[in-house]
This record gives C-alpha cells, structure tokens and sequence, in this order.
C-alpha cells in the first residue's frame, strides 16, 4: 500500500517542480513504514500536499526508510526530516540529532501528548483469557515488530506487570497489513489473541468487518478518546529534523506545518511533549536508545549498570580515602604515643633514679644517726675504765707496787 502511495506521491511532486524555473533546494523528507494504510491516506499525503502547496521554491522529494534497517537506510537516503511514530523519534534524538518540529493530533485523541494506545482482544467464547496476564505462553497475532501504537505498547504493558516481554508470548504471527489480518487469525483459532492499534477495533465495527458482540478487550480502558485500550497513552506520529538539516529548509517546513489549517474531523500539527514515558517504553522493552541493554557483553553490562558502577567506584575510592586518611591518623597518633611512652618511662627512670639516692642517703642518714648514738652510749663506759685504769696506776706508784702483770693488764 505505501508503496503505491510513494510512487504517487514522487511523480506528483516531479510534475509539480519539473515546471518550476531555476535550481530549487531539495528536501528530503523521510517516512517511517509503520503506520496503518488509513495514516497515509489520511495524514500522509494531505501533509505532503500542503507542504508542496506552501513550499513552492522547493523540490520536496519523499523517500522510504524501512524500520527494520533504520539507521542504515537513513546513511543510504539522507533524509532532512523524517515523519515517524514517537518510538523511532526517540531513538533517533541521539544517533541522528533529531529535533521535533511538530507532533499530529488526529480526530480520535483528545490531545497529541495522549494519542495512541494499544488494545488486547480475543473471542467472546475464551473464559479461560479474562486479562493480560492470561496470555502467558498464549499465541497472539499482530501487524508488525516494529509498530509502535500496537505491538510495541503491547510489549511495554506486558513489561510493567513484572513479565518479560521478549518471553511472555508463545509464539506472535504478524500479518503486516496482509490477509489474513488479526481478527481472521483470532476468529480461525490460529491465535488465541490479538493486538490491535488506537481506535482500529471501533473502526472494524463501524466497517462491518467484525460484530460489535464479537471478541473482548482485555482489561480495557477508557478516555480520553472514544475508544477502548488496554495500555497506558503515548503520542501520536511525528514529524522532525535530522542533524544537518539546512536550518532554512527547518524554518519553512516548520512554519509550514504549523500553519497548517485544521481539517474538520480530521488532524493538525502542534508542538507536543509527553517523551518521557517513550523512553521510560523503550527502556523498558530495551529497544532504540537502550538496544545496548540487550547485549551480553562485559561493555553492555557496564552500560547498562553504568550507575550502580559509578556509585560502587564513588564508595570505593571514598573507602580506599577514608582507609588512607585513618591509616594516617592512626599513625600520628601511634606516633604521638610513642613519644608520649618513651617520655613516661624517661620520667620513671628518673623518678627510680631519684627514688633509689633518696633511699641511699635514708640508709646513711640511718647509719649516721646510728653511729653517733652508738659512740655516744660507748664513749661514756670506755672514758670511766680510762679514769680508773689510770687512777689505779698511779695508786699502785704511790704504794710502790710494781708487778709487770699487773702493769700488762692496765696497760
């Protein structure tokens, strides 16, 4: 389908600038396959028109870049602005530059920050899937791996019930817009369920392609919109710069884009926000920005804990300060004990030095004290035997008694 509308659309816009004179700039801007065939009639083509119609000295070329080879089909084709769902936007902000220039709000969504969703179904008659978490090992059919208002918000509320998304299901059959499409799988039995894109089931209804009483949305949401979901809202389709983009084709195409009239019950370009939880998706999913976090290598897992990695080094290194900075002090204060020991026993040494001479002159002043007594109660005994010795002698001369033994004795 898209690619019929391409061709149409290149030799539109040939006949459009081929009768231009001069050298007109060219721009090229880029679709992203992953858009139900409804967008491209509805959307895509009436922004070309209007963007052809408004840029008149310019040579607007369209070219298809396929989800599958992104990054290598946007090197090959050199797009300036590319038109996509908000999942390939967010991938592309850092590999490719990409800026936003405006995001499409179409009839069924309240708001572009809030505009697509997914949807689970299945047949009426299954009592045996009652919610999401009934699909575990189950078969489930959807358009495509790369839709994102579909397979990959499927995947993404899969995630946030706790299961792994890239093993929940037994098995996925994708039609990829052909025949038979996911309600025929659903209905034939080949699928125990399907995965649907915002507001594709009410418009199956409206269509007449299935029964209003016919299959059963599983834990179904409602509003804002009209139409039932069982996933959380992300933005709608869109359309961005790449780096490298001349900054005058930027300027025209986005005051082209946001001057674009609203067609009644149809869409318009507006600046929109809302990214965060596409990224938060992705994560999640580990796809565009964190498809490293699916690598098993010892350079994806650091990736991948890069922040537990910079908080255990940031510990480390505040653990291997902190061991420096204690060995330090306790060396200053080993130190500082050291000395403090060395001069207590200094001191002792002269306390025992000052202990023993005070001990010594006790002893002398003991023996002193001793002596003097001792010659003092000797002397007084000793002097009486002199004085009698010698008053015994000189009786003895006077009497005129001389014997030598007595003489010795005195003597």
């Amino acid at each position: 389908m898209f690619k019929s509308i391409l061709l149409l659309l290149s030799f539109f816009f040939c006949l459009t600038t081929a009768a231009q004179p001069g050298s007109a700039q060219e721009i090229r801007i880029g679709l992203i396959d992953t858009f139900d065939p409804d967008f491209y009639l509805g959307t895509f083509v009436p922004t070309m028109e209007h963007l052809q119609h408004t840029l008149k000295d310019n040579k607007i070329s369209v070219v298809e870049i396929d989800p599958h080879s992104l990054l290598s089909d946007i090197e090959e084709k050199k797009p300036h602005f590319l038109l996509s769902s908000a999942g390939s936007f967010v991938t592309l902000i850092n590999s490719k530059g990409a800026q936003q220039i405006a995001t499409v709000r179409r009839s069924h969504a309240l708001s572009a920050d809030e505009a697509v969703s997914s949807v689970f179904i299945t047949r009426k008659d299954r009592t045996d899937i009652r919610s999401i978490e009934d699909l575990k090992d189950k078969v489930v059919t959807a358009t495509d791996s790369k839709d994102f208002d579909g397979y990959l918000l499927a995947l993404g509320e899969v995630a946030k019930r706790g299961f792994n998304p890239d093993s929940f299901f037994k098995r996925t059959l994708f039609t990829n817009y052909q025949y038979p499409d996911v309600s025929t799988y659903i209905k034939v039995g080949e699928a125990d369920a399907g995965i649907l894109g915002p507001c594709q089931l009410e418009d199956l209804v409206r269509d007449g392609i299935v029964k209003a009483d016919e299959f059963r949305v599983l834990d179904p949401k409602r509003g804002p919109g009209r139409c039932l979901r069982s996933t959380e809202m992300y933005p709608d389709a869109v359309f961005f710069s790449l780096d490298g983009a001349p900054s005058g084709a930027v300027k025209a195409v986005t005051l082209s884009l946001l001057s674009m009239p609203k067609r009644d019950g149809g869409f318009e370009w507006i600046p929109a926000g809302g990214f965060l939880k596409v990224f938060d998706l992705m994560k999640d999913l580990k796809l565009g920005p964190y498809a490293h976090l699916r690598e098993t290598t010892v350079k994806a897992f650091v990736m991948e804990y890069r922040t537990e990695f910079a908080l255990a080094a940031a510990l480390l290194f505040a653990l291997i300060i902190h061991i420096i900075r204690v060995n330090v002090l306790v060396n200053r204060r080993t130190n500082e004990l050291r000395f403090a020991l060395a001069a207590q026993r200094a001191t002792e040494r002269r306390a025992q030095r000052n202990r023993e001479k005070l001990d010594r002159l006790e002893k002398s002043r003991v023996i002193s004290q001793m002596s003097s007594i001792f010659a003092h109660e000797v002397k007084q005994p000793i002097t009486n035997m002199i004085y009698y010795s010698s008053g015994l002698k000189l009786l003895l001369s006077q009497l005129g008694i001389k014997d030598s033994r007595v003489s010795h004795a005195l003597e």
